[in-house]
């Protein structure tokens, strides 16, 4: 089952080509998602990124966690799952 990693302080100018290769050494590489500014379109300096098997996202997490890359020293962490509760799922408009 893929787990997914969320990778924080990167680079902003990162490519998806650079961050994938970095992280492919453990293992394959399911999904890259670089976080940006809705309005700019720039990088927010983070990215998730979804390995194909826990072991290879834990041997990357563990290999990578607090490193300094790109002279930036990044984060990696397994992604929380985001949890939704009914109401947020709701719309309320004003009678």
């Amino acid at each position: 089952m893929s787990t997914k990693l969320y990778i924080e302080n990167i680079n902003y100018n990162i490519s998806y080509f650079e961050l994938g290769s970095l992280f492919s050494k453990y293992g394959d590489i399911m999904h890259i998602d670089i976080i940006n500014d809705i309005k700019s379109m720039k990088s927010k300096g983070s990215a998730f990124i979804e390995m194909a098997d826990k072991k290879c996202a834990e041997k990357a997490m563990s290999a990578l966690d607090k490193v300094i890359w790109m002279q930036r020293k990044i984060s990696v962490k397994f992604a929380q799952k985001e949890e939704r509760s009914n109401l947020s799922n709701r719309l309320y408009f004003p009678i």
